[in-house]
């Protein structure tokens, strides 16, 4: 039997060896399909003119923007987010969950969230994840300077989205998503919250929402069995102009013929989360539901680091500056590809091994999109769903991380 730790080395040194017989030839790939290929400031219908976003006379200090875009394939598992903060190195900030073929919206076929500092730069690039693991190019890069002055409460602090819990109907049977629980930690803005709530993925190619989905408490009534995903985003208002956009937040209506059933299983793997490298992220499978006891709660990693990455990385070692190239293998995130890359590609090399269990942790050591299974099981059915954890570069932080408000304005 050979020891984890000996185990590690031995793949450690495979790695190397197999680096290292690529150096002297290109390595060839088949060309993935198109991803996301335009980056836009993201809004409701009437958004607010691009230039009210980079700093002009009218100085509104957005905290929080929203940036949308439109991927080029139905079969996208998630879109990866990447940020250059001040002309610094490219790291790796987020996923967000493809949208289903047959859901996408006019305005934006992605959204996702970051914070603005004064006086800063920020560069967002996208590619899209297919479930087999390839990784599209970059997008055409999207960049905002932002300087401005804060002026108040309102302009510092940042709207929290609530989406609700997980809820679990039949087929037919209306359903409210409520987001009331949506606040800003200035007490006073709360009243004036504007709510924008989208279906990305459902059995149904179209899910009318009640209002448009502009309000606090929204209703629809799903005419299929299965998952109905849905995000949540709220806004402060100054007028007529939006700003200070909340980050995303998620919500799943599992849909069944008979919430009774004496066979019902239904798997509940929670919903994406963003994480730091070097901390604990926990997943759980609580909220599944079963009219027998569960018996058992099996997760499985279903995109480990592989043999596709080492060949990535044989194509990339020694570059330097290689940033709109190296993305995919730049785990350290600084400007060239080299042995603290191949380091951490041996030291997590393989599937992340997570123990049985209805809530199970583990420890987030490289910045990349992981993506678990949940398959319970009740001795005679199973079921399963996957969920999706974003664990970021450290050096990400500033755009994950509202600004710093005036202790005067915090309740």
């Amino acid at each position: 039997m050979i020891c984890p730790r000996k185990s590690r080395f031995l793949m450690f040194c495979f790695i190397c060896l197999f680096l290292l017989s690529c150096s002297d030839r290109v390595m060839a790939f088949d060309k993935p399909p198109p991803g996301v290929q335009r980056l836009t400031l993201a809004g409701d219908r009437d958004t607010h003119p691009m230039e009210r976003a980079t700093g002009d006379a009218e100085g509104l200090p957005f905290r929080g923007i929203l940036i949308g875009g439109d991927h080029g394939s139905g079969d996208i598992h998630h879109d990866n987010i990447y940020v250059r903060i001040d002309g610094g190195p490219l790291l790796y900030q987020t996923s967000i969950p493809g949208r289903k073929k047959g859901n996408l919206l006019p305005d934006a076929g992605l959204l996702w969230h970051y914070h603005t500092r004064d006086n800063s730069e920020i560069t967002v690039y996208a590619s899209s994840s297919w479930e087999d693991g390839v990784e599209s190019a970059l997008s055409v890069p999207f960049s905002l300077f932002y300087s401005y002055p804060s002026w108040g409460c309102s302009e510092q602090t940042v709207p929290l989205a609530d989406a609700g819990p997980d809820q679990l109907v039949g087929v037919g049977t209306p359903v409210t998503l409520d987001g009331s629980w949506s606040h800003d930690p200035h007490g006073l803005d709360t009243p004036g919250l504007a709510f924008r709530w989208e279906c990305y993925s459902a059995p149904e190619s179209s899910v009318p929402l009640s209002d448009e989905g502009k309000a606090s408490l929204v209703t629809f009534t799903p005419g299929q069995e299965g998952n109905y995903y849905f995000r949540l985003t709220v806004r402060d208002m100054l007028g007529q102009d939006t700003f200070n956009r909340s980050p995303v937040a998620y919500v799943r209506v599992a849909v069944v013929e008979d919430t009774q059933a004496l066979d019902l299983l239904k798997a509940n793997a929670g919903r994406t989360q963003q994480a730091r490298m070097g901390r604990r992220v926990t997943l759980d499978g609580s909220g599944s539901v079963s009219a027998r006891d569960v018996v058992s709660y099996n997760w499985v990693h279903e995109n480990p680091l592989g043999t596709t990455d080492i060949y990535r990385m044989a194509n990339q070692l020694g570059n330097v500056g290689c940033q709109e190239n190296c993305y995919p293998v730049n785990f350290d995130a600084d400007d060239d590809v080299d042995g603290m890359d191949i380091g951490l590609l041996a030291a997590n090399f393989g599937a992340i091994d997570l123990p049985d269990g209805e809530v199970v942790q583990f420890m987030a050591r490289i910045a990349r999109p992981h993506i678990f299974r949940l398959t319970i099981s009740d001795g005679m059915d199973t079921d399963s769903e996957t969920t999706l954890v974003a664990v970021n570069h450290g050096d990400a932080g500033p755009v994950l991380t509202p600004p710093p408000v005036e202790e005067s304005c915090l309740n």
